[in-house]
Order: C-alpha cells, then sequence, then structure tokens
C-alpha cells in the first residue's frame, strides 16, 4: 500500500485522475460488452420512451399520414405491444414508474 501512495505523490493530479479513470473503466467496460451478454444468453433490450405524441401518429400503428421510418423499422424488426397503460397522465412522474417498477404513490416522484 504504502508503494502506490509514494508512486502517486510524484504524479499529477491530472495523471492520478486519468489513472483513476482507467482504472474504474476496466471494471465496467467489460460487462457491457456486447458478447458477454450474449455469451451469458442475456436478451437486448431497447426501450423507446417517446413524448409528446399519441400511438396513433406512428406509422407503425396504422396512419398513413405521418412518416416515421425509423421508428417503423424498429417496429417492424422487434416487438410492438398493441395495448399499454400508463400508471400516471403527468410524463414525469410516469417516467419514474417505468424506470423503477412502483406506482407514483409508492415512489412519490410527483
Amino acid at each position: 500500500m504504502k508503494e502506490v501512495i509514494v508512486m502517486y505523490e510524484s504524479s499529477t493530479r491530472r495523471n492520478f485522475l486519468k489513472i483513476m479513470g482507467l482504472a474504474a473503466a476496466s471494471q465496467i467496460i467489460p460487462t457491457l460488452s456486447f458478447a458477454r451478454r450474449a455469451a451469458l444468453g442475456r436478451p437486448n433490450i431497447l426501450i423507446i420512451h417517446a413524448d409528446e405524441h399519441r400511438i396513433d401518429y406512428l406509422g407503425a400503428y396504422g396512419n398513413a399520414d405521418i412518416k416515421t421510418p425509423h421508428i417503423d423499422g424498429l417496429a417492424a424488426d422487434g416487438v410492438r405491444y398493441d395495448n399499454s397503460f400508463c400508471p400516471f397522465p403527468v410524463c414525469t412522474p410516469s417516467r419514474y414508474s417505468l424506470l423503477c417498477g412502483q406506482y407514483v404513490h409508492e415512489h412519490r416522484g410527483w
């Protein structure tokens, strides 16, 4: 332990922060790799939580007037839900519920 302290005493603050950042990244990056997730059999899930429009404003749900080619392509390649419910009529508490899995009266994010 003393050798580590002596080594960093002669270093600059910037070098110390770089070394600590690399050390932290070396612990995080392997857990985020796609190959490792695939090897463990975990699904790759992407949730698109769009705001300020209704479901019938998307071409993937049958609207021929509004063009949403990128969202339509994602919907064609993935799972599209036809029946969903919102836990709260205001946006921010509803997002909190999506992130934590609790009702608004439980997380109290009004």
